[in-house]
């Protein structure tokens, strides 16, 4: 239910008042509604105020009645006409679904959001500043402790996990780990992770079995002697990595007479194409044997 449209309502557990409101996703809507109350942004300074006061979990978000999008204003001006909801301090049912802005009122509305995001204090741990102070005085991005707070995390939480702030010897650092690219570590430090264990920790999406051990794509290309590009090629004809990983490089050394040489060598000293050879080799003959064995034709 809470992946379709139509109308809910937000509840203050604590006096009762209900905020009556619309949307095309309704999970999305709560989530947005959450955001902006811990940014301390929304657009209703009421229900602001009183998030402010009781605290989230005085709030709830109940789903009423699914519909189809077309039919949202309707029934949500249906529903603060009877239901005469506090928090709603514009009684006629609007929304902005389908709507454009221009350029210049996308920028407008860009400096305002930045000024109130610079505006707005963060009490925690006994200190108090905004969040681009918090930011300099831990040494992370902004955005981090966004997404800290989206993921409800508390506030003495959120302010106290330090965060690795981009430089020089961090890119440095995040190009030398093997298989985890660096989105996925900026990724783990922003959510509290050590940088060594960023850095140290594969990606398991792209482990492979080597023995009694599994190892990255890249480190298992580098076991076999094979190129990264070459291992994708073969995966790109139907191989699995495993097979990919496990197949024998046309350029490895052949044993025979005691001497180990590429097949294009051996080919080459016995005067016969290479893949004359390679056809020989895979009905099943020995080297020595297919490279000893006259062509058809030739005695």
């Amino acid at each position: 239910m809470l992946n379709q449209s139509g109308i809910y309502q937000i509840r203050n557990t604590v006096n009762g008042k209900i905020y009556i409101g619309s949307a095309t996703t309704l999970k999305r809507r709560w989530a947005v509604h959450r955001h902006r109350f811990i940014k301390g942004t929304h657009h209703s300074t009421y229900m602001q105020r009183a998030w402010n006061k009781h605290g989230a979990e005085s709030f709830v978000f109940e789903p009423l009645i699914t519909c189809a999008p077309s039919m949202l204003i309707y029934y949500e001006q249906q529903f603060i006409d009877q239901w005469n909801p506090e928090y709603n301090t514009c009684r006629t049912a609007g929304s902005t679904f389908g709507r454009r802005h221009t350029e210049a009122t996308k920028l407008q509305i860009s400096k305002v959001k930045c000024a109130q995001q610079k505006a707005t204090k963060y009490t925690a741990n006994g200190a108090t500043r905004t969040l681009a102070e918090w930011a300099e005085h831990l040494g992370a991005y902004p955005s981090c402790f966004l997404f800290r707070l989206n993921q409800g995390m508390s506030l003495d939480e959120t302010f106290s996990k330090p965060s690795q702030r981009k430089g020089t010897a961090t890119i440095a650092k995040l190009k030398k780990a093997i298989g985890v690219n660096t989105h996925l570590v900026r990724h783990r430090l922003n959510s509290g992770w050590s940088l060594e264990k960023a850095l140290n920790t594969p990606n398991q999406k792209e482990l492979v079995d080597v023995g009694e051990a599994k190892v990255t794509k890249e480190a298992a290309a580098k076991i076999a002697g094979v190129a990264v590009t070459t291992i994708r090629k073969r995966m790109n004809k139907g191989m699995t990595l495993v097979e990919a990983v496990n197949k024998k490089s046309r350029s490895a050394k052949l044993e025979c007479f005691g001497e180990f040489k590429p097949m294009g060598v051996w080919a080459a000293e016995y005067n016969m194409s290479r893949i004359t050879l390679a056809r020989r080799l895979k009905r099943g003959l020995l080297l020595c044997d297919a490279l000893t064995t006259p062509r058809r034709g030739k005695k």
